[in-house]
């Protein structure tokens, strides 16, 4: 139960192999360093994902609405409670793994447009 292009933008974001603008930078590539979903900050996979007021507020929903209730850490605490809690076979498992790769897949094709 996934949906391909999802899991592969989301398994590329861990890896860190996205093109940020931050990355883009370290390559010598002459880009605008600024988060497009908020306008403030510099672009990196850490900021994209859960340090960006918007997709924190996205990814909150998205947890209260698979019945969820916590506080959304930065990236590492997300990927180390997605790696110690999405584990098994249970139905609610599969719709958090789901909703995660779906959140990332959203937030990276949302920064695209």
């Amino acid at each position: 139960m996934h949906v391909p292009k999802h899991v592969i933008i989301a398994w590329v974001t861990v890896l860190d192999r996205l093109p940020t603008y931050d990355m883009l930078v370290r390559i010598g590539m002459e880009v605008v360093d600024k988060c497009w979903l908020c306008g403030e900050y510099g672009e990196t996979r850490d900021h994209i994902f859960f340090e960006c007021d918007f997709s924190r507020g996205i990814w909150r929903a998205m947890l209260r609405l698979c019945c969820v209730t916590r506080e959304v850490a930065d990236w590492d605490g997300e990927l180390d409670w997605a790696v110690r809690m999405l584990k098994g076979k249970s139905l609610t498992v599969a719709i958090l793994k789901l909703a995660w790769s779906a959140f990332v897949y959203s937030m990276w094709l949302e920064r695209k447009c």
